[in-house]
């Protein structure tokens, strides 16, 4: 027989391994249809920051006013926090970027009342509003080398989607070089890392990423840079040779 210390170990133990496998399970965000949440289907539902939602009905019935009535911030998009009342409408509404600093999911509440009846009905409306990217720049070695180092210099790009969200998202990169006052130039690298010979370019030049959401274009976010200094190793001197 199994004592309570045993049965609360299994269960701390089937816990946690729970929590495990959901957490590998993760992956980016690449479509609409890769969000955990049902009832995120359409593609209009994913809201970039910095952009107001624009809430309008069709299909609606005769005899019957509707009203939205409140915003509500959620972590999983099914349960409503505290919401906020919204200003006075008649079905069509615009919520202003201001009042959706936050990442993540929002449920807006719609009520239908018939104006015979009086029967009403409430409706909820799910969005998404996308966290802007963070996007840094991490290196291997040292951002200082001479045209004669045994090894080039990689530059890794990595993205986080910021506090308070759970969801990550995948993103584009575009890889560019800039030098001074010249205007950017275009690497043609679109993956996560970059690699820069040590051997060709001699100078200083400012390396960075710009990052797009593979889900919506929401426009480009530029990194942080990272300054590599090459420098002309010494070359052979002309040798002349006598004997005395």
């Amino acid at each position: 027989m199994k004592t309570k210390s045993t049965i609360l170990k299994t269960a701390l133990i089937c816990i946690i391994t729970g929590v495990f496998s959901q957490a590998s399970a993760q992956t980016d965000i690449t479509a609409i249809g890769d969000f955990a949440n049902a009832n995120m289907s359409n593609l209009n539902q994913v809201i970039c920051m910095g952009k107001s939602v624009d809430l309008t009905l069709s299909n609606t019935d005769a005899g019957t006013d509707y009203v939205w009535l409140t915003r509500h911030k959620s972590t999983d998009g099914v349960t409503a926090l505290a919401g906020d009342n919204l200003p006075a409408n008649t079905g069509t509404l615009v919520d202003p970027a201001s009042n959706l600093t936050a990442a993540g999911y929002y449920i807006y509440k719609l009520r239908a009342t018939n104006t015979t009846t009086q029967c009403s009905e409430i409706f909820e409306q799910l969005v998404y509003v996308l966290p802007t990217p963070i996007v840094t720049l991490s290196n291997t070695g040292d951002l200082a080398a001479c045209t004669n180092a045994s090894e080039d210099m990689v530059l890794t790009a990595s993205n986080a989607s910021g506090t308070g969200v759970t969801q990550t998202f995948a993103v584009n990169y575009q890889w560019f070089s800039k030098k001074s006052t010249d205007p950017e130039v275009s690497l043609g690298n679109t993956t996560n890392s970059y690699t820069v010979s040590t051997g060709t370019t001699v100078g200083s030049l400012d390396y960075y990423v710009k990052a797009t959401y593979k889900i919506k274009d929401c426009g480009a976010t530029e990194s942080t840079k990272k300054t590599v200094v090459i420098t002309a190793a010494p070359g052979r001197p002309t040798i002349g040779i006598a004997s005395n």
